[in-house]
């Protein structure tokens, strides 16, 4: 996970004298119009190479420097950021995304905006928010929670880069995966793999009575060997 401390690290170290030059005078400007500018200007001033480690898969040079313009913003951060989700293009979208990470998780208006991205059918949308992120693990609820992993899973989105989703699975969530993987099968659609490895370890006993009852009921018999292959070690 990046912090603050990290960002302004990287930033320090990463931006060529050109670069630190322009990003010195955009922080010199706190006026709210002015941070708005800056922050459609990187862009243009910023080389758009990928950001090296610690900050996480996916952010580039960019995403770097417009999160340090949001956390040096003047501004309460969810303030700035809501005023430039109104004119931000797709790639400053993105990057809004990726720094809420830095906010501070009391912000008012933090968990509505998590909300917002992750109700987008867009992967890139949505994994800018749901991946490499400690929000949602440390700020959501279980039912959301349930609710963004099988919607990972509904739009082709890996959950593996989702912070907390071994520590966060449930009984609840057992049963929604198992009657995701059964509505695939029966619409004679694959099953990713990675729906295996989610469930609750060891099973709850709700998942066994419905593992049980899918084995005795199921019309597919790809799907019974697949729940007998996954569960054998848990099987009355």
């Amino acid at each position: 996970m990046i912090t603050v401390v990290d960002l302004e690290g990287l930033v320090a170290d990463e931006l060529t004298l050109d670069e630190r030059s322009w990003l010195e005078k955009a922080l010199a400007s706190t006026r709210p119009a002015a941070v708005a500018l800056n922050f459609s200007l990187v862009a243009r001033k910023i080389d758009k190479g990928p950001a090296p480690k610690p900050a996480p898969p996916h952010w580039t040079r960019q995403t770097l420097v417009r999160a340090h313009l949001l956390m040096r913003s003047p501004l309460a951060p969810m303030e700035i950021v809501e005023d430039l989700f109104t004119t931000a293009d797709l790639g400053e979208n993105l990057d809004l995304y990726r720094s809420l990470a830095l906010v501070p998780q009391d912000s008012p208006g933090l968990n509505f905006r998590l909300g917002e991205g992750l109700r987008s059918n867009a992967p890139p949308i949505f994994e800018a928010v749901a991946h490499h992120s400690p929000l949602p693990s440390t700020l959501f609820e279980e039912e959301p929670w349930n609710q963004m992993i099988l919607k990972a899973l509904f739009i082709g989105s890996s959950t593996a880069p989702i912070v907390g989703r071994h520590e966060r699975s449930n009984s609840n969530l057992d049963l929604m995966l198992l009657r995701f993987a059964s509505e695939r099968a029966m619409a004679h659609r694959e099953i990713p793999d990675e729906v295996w490895g989610l469930f609750t370890t060891p099973p709850s006993p709700a998942l066994l009575q419905a593992i049980a009852r899918s084995i005795g009921e199921h019309p597919r018999p790809t799907f019974v060997q697949a729940l007998q292959r996954h569960f054998q070690d848990h099987q009355p």
